[in-house]
């Protein structure tokens, strides 16, 4: 005896289509932020409410100046809606440049909070939010070297110097460039200059930690802002990234081609007065290291 197929008729099927459909697909919500010490990073807003401030207990951490211990709360309130409150906070929360209590936002809002640390909420699906955060990478990123650019360094440098005056660690600054780049250049072209920077910027990478800004500052030019970092510790990074390059063999089209450094080094503890100030002094220290021979690390303290 065959077994009879159930009767769905075309109505049934285009009515389980419809209710499929009606039903809302959340987000994925989340705030880049865009300046500050933790610029470029993105937070995911998972849960129904999340805190941000100083305070261990905030599901984003942030310990720039002026941000209260529990500054600011984002709460979802539908699958597309979110509310985003102040909570008493001292130097208060900004939307779009104006002051807020409490405020519905939308995808694109600027958001202030503290001083200087600005954010950007975004409430997209997964493919758009993937693409969000990769073009937000392609702009603070050196297309050639693959390490931060120039406006990136700058703006994570003021931020780091003034976290080092509020807690009174140190901040160290390395400045350094390729002794005779211009030589490699002139004997075998600027592609071979270009590789060899590509190659430079990946082992710099390689030799320094997750939380340690690279940067070029220009040309053959680099810096590494390091958090937390004194000068004998900042003078033993140089000497690796030093030694790392003098063994290092760089190829370019079946050439293969060798190089040396000279860094500068400068650590503060706060009391630079500016970043202008302390970028001198890294500076001030490659330059001596540059006129005793090159190839060797030059250091400077406050």
């Amino acid at each position: 005896m065959s077994r009879q197929e159930p009767d769905i008729s075309a109505t049934q099927i285009i009515r389980r289509e419809l209710i499929e459909l009606a039903v809302p697909e959340d987000k994925q919500a989340s705030v880049l932020i865009t300046s500050g010490s933790h610029i470029g990073q993105t937070y995911q807003l998972e849960d129904d409410e999340s805190v941000i401030g100083r305070g261990p207990e905030c599901a984003i951490v942030l310990e720039d100046d002026g941000i209260s211990r529990l500054h600011c709360r984002f709460r979802r309130e539908d699958h597309d809606t979110f509310v985003l409150e102040d909570l008493d906070s001292t130097n208060g929360t900004w939307v779009n440049r104006a002051r807020i209590k409490s405020c519905r936002i939308k995808s694109g809002d600027r958001i202030r909070i503290g001083v200087n640390t600005t954010l950007r909420f975004m409430l997209e699906s997964g493919d758009d939010h993937g693409d969000l955060r990769e073009l937000y990478q392609t702009a603070i990123r050196d297309a050639l070297t693959g390490v931060f650019n120039k406006r990136y360094l700058l703006d994570r440098l003021r931020a780091e110097l003034a976290y080092a005056r509020r807690h009174g660690s140190p901040l160290s600054v390395l400045i350094f460039d390729l002794d005779d780049f211009k030589g490699i250049n002139d004997t075998f072209g600027h592609g071979a200059g270009d590789t060899l920077l590509a190659q430079l910027g990946a082992l710099l990478l390689e030799h320094t930690r997750e939380e340690d800004v690279v940067a070029r500052f220009g040309g053959d030019e680099f810096v590494i802002v390091a958090r937390g970092t004194s000068e004998a510790g900042a003078r033993d990074l140089a000497e690796r990234l030093r030694r790392a390059v003098l063994s290092s063999v760089f190829e370019d089209e079946g050439r293969f081609l060798r190089t040396t450094l000279s860094l500068g080094t400068a650590t503060t503890r706060g009391e630079a007065r500016d970043i202008e100030t302390l970028l001198r002094e890294a500076d001030k220290a490659l330059y001596a290291a540059k006129q005793q021979g090159k190839n060797r690390v030059g250091v400077v303290a406050e």
